[in-house]
């Protein structure tokens, strides 16, 4: 059983003397402060905000307050329905009435002992329930809010730019005319499609559509784009060469964008979230090691391409077959194949 497991299972077993506990000491009251923890990456918070949504409008009156990591504060840093950011366990310093585990640690676990709410959910009855079948994460989060309160109207996840950001993303997709962004990174090297592979299809996108060329990564990612830059025949521009490359920037481009190829990470969900938001944005996400279906985009204007092997899933450090992995078995034809479905 891997430490994750360990949580979950403590979670699933320990929650109901939370709950047993907290309805003697308080009762059924409306909550005053909900706290919801997403000590997690950016693509999933990306698919939790729905949550944030959902609780503020049925308790409007409630303070609801998230802990997540710091680099991640910055997708929740306009969003409405959120009252404070906390980045550090310890600012979680006094009780709140609801406690939503999201995505928690051992260290958030103890810390609901320390302050007992009057209720808790937490994702690991959802995913015990769940085993062996996955639902996609969108669902998982909403499940865990359904947990706590079962009269909550849940939609899909959306993001917040600023009107400055909005604006900003305007004029540059106007300067630039139709354009298409690529992100070729991923929070592992498993999850990457070959450079050469990507070179050759920003080659493809500009002479046959006529589509500027956008590089998406972050500052860590930026050697490998500067790499697939200089593997193009064709000009392309890097993000981290914008005057802006904050998230939701990146999203603001990303509602004017004509199409986004990319890995499975957290720019191919900040896409999908566009696509939410009424953007005519083409998908196709490339995955290998992951789960299938759990992050897979679910926008109607998406294709995934996903071979699995009888190796998958993987702990995604480790590949079996590094000469012929699941990443290498997607071929070029099937991905103009599927950018020709949505572009024509």
């Amino acid at each position: 059983m891997s430490p994750e497991q360990r949580l979950y299972l403590a979670n699933a077993l320990l929650n109901p003397l939370f709950n047993a506990l907290g309805f003697w000491r308080n009762g059924r009251r409306e909550p005053k402060r909900i706290l919801c923890v997403k000590w997690d990456e950016i693509g999933d918070m990306l698919v939790c905000t729905h949550v944030f949504a959902a609780l503020k409008k049925q308790h409007a009156q409630a303070e609801l307050h998230v802990l997540c990591k710091p680099f991640v504060a910055s997708v929740l840093s306009q969003d409405p329905h959120v009252d404070r950011v906390l980045t550090d366990l310890s600012d979680w310093d006094s009780r709140y009435d609801w406690v939503l585990e999201l995505r928690g640690t051992w260290a958030t676990f103890f810390r609901s002992f320390r302050f007992w709410p009057s209720k808790r959910s937490e994702r690991g009855s959802i995913r015990w329930k769940n085993r062996g079948h996955q639902a996609h994460e969108v669902d998982t989060n909403a499940a865990v809010a359904r947990a706590m309160d079962s009269k909550l109207t849940i939609g899909e996840p959306l993001l917040y730019p600023s009107d400055e950001q909005l604006k900003w993303a305007q004029e540059k997709s106007q300067e630039w005319g139709e354009f298409a962004l690529i992100h070729a990174g991923g929070r592992s090297p498993l999850r990457h499609w070959p450079i050469d592979r990507y070179a050759r299809l920003c080659d493809r996108l500009q002479q046959v559509y006529d589509l500027k060329i956008l590089l998406l990564g972050s500052q860590d990612e930026e050697p490998l784009m500067r790499q697939l830059a200089d593997a193009s025949q064709v000009p392309v521009r890097l993000s981290t060469d914008l005057d802006r490359n904050a998230l939701l920037d990146t999203y603001a481009l990303m509602l004017h964008a004509k199409l986004f190829v990319g890995n499975e990470s957290g720019p191919l969900q900040l896409a999908d979230r566009a696509s939410a938001a009424g953007a005519k944005l083409g998908l196709v996400g490339l995955f290998g090691p992951g789960v299938e279906n759990v992050f897979y985009p679910r926008s109607l204007r998406s294709r995934v391409l996903h071979e699995i092997l009888p190796c998958h899933p993987c702990d995604q450090v480790h590949c079996v077959r590094p000469d012929d992995s699941c990443m290498m078995r997607l071929s070029e034809a099937q991905v103009l194949s599927a950018i020709e479905e949505l572009l024509g």
